[in-house]
């Protein structure tokens, strides 16, 4: 007789990138985005303590699911629309991990290629060994787009012609959180590695690009508090995944803490 695993879960009905069109502003408020950080890690905590590595998408959760039945069934109109009636109300907004369906195992993963494009954790690009902390990366890459609408990332380059390529996107990175370091690399893919790398470990031919510097990509906030912001995002975002902060660690960042 086989066995199925079901999950019920709350109701969830746009992913929290959508969430940002229905604020005033295309950004969600730093005091918001703080509380809801603190959720996404507390869940990360708990699917990581049962081997369960998300890898998707994050959701905004239904407050009332009586909507649903007064929701009109209109393609142009999202539940999302119904689920706050002022401004006033979306302190309140609570997250959850979504698709689990998309979920890994830590001693079995669905796939080997995770995470949407421009959110994929440097092992992930190098097509390494990946792990848990691959969530920790996920959202330290999603964290500017929500706060100031800042795509970190893009992969691509005017040399390509604006192509898509996973080189661009770890020059991308390296030039904000590298160097890379050897560690990684040696267990990378190796025909994607030598692509990229030398035998020194550096990039070759490296495109022309600005210099980049993490503290230019967020406007929104000043002094103090966007140093904090940026240290929570180093900590997310280190390149080598042994040196990203686990879920319990960064809820006593000081961005977090209130």
């Amino acid at each position: 007789m086989s066995r199925v695993l079901s999950i019920i879960s709350s109701i969830t009905e746009v992913a929290i990138e959508g969430f940002l069109t229905l604020l005033r502003g295309p950004k969600i408020p730093n005091h918001i985005l703080k509380r809801n950080t603190r959720q996404l890690h507390l869940a990360f905590d708990y699917a990581h303590s049962m081997k369960i590595i998300h890898t998707d998408n994050i959701m905004v959760k239904i407050r009332d699911s009586t909507i649903i039945d007064t929701h009109p069934q209109d393609p142009h109109h999202s539940l999302g629309e119904c689920n706050f009636d002022e401004p006033s109300d979306l302190p309140e907004v609570e997250v959850v991990l979504g698709d689990r369906g998309m979920a890994s195992l830590e001693s079995h993963h669905l796939s080997e290629m995770i995470q949407l494009t421009l959110l994929r954790a440097p092992e992930v690009l190098l097509q390494a060994p990946w792990g848990k902390e691959v969530d920790i990366w996920n959202l330290g890459a999603l964290l500017p787009e929500l706060l100031d609408t800042v795509r970190m990332f893009s992969g691509r380059s005017g040399t390509s012609g604006g192509n898509y390529l996973v080189k661009h996107h770890v020059e991308e990175i390296d030039a904000l959180f590298g160097p890379f370091p050897s560690s990684l690399l040696k267990k990378g893919r190796p025909e994607i590695v030598h692509q990229i790398f030398d035998e020194d470990f550096r990039i070759k031919d490296p495109t022309d690009r600005p210099p980049e510097r993490l503290e230019t990509w967020i406007e929104c906030l000043e002094g103090d508090e966007k140093e904090k912001f940026l240290s929570l995002l180093r900590s997310m975002m280190a390149i080598d995944p042994r040196q990203r902060l686990t879920p319990q660690a960064l809820q006593h960042e000081p961005w977090l803490v209130m």
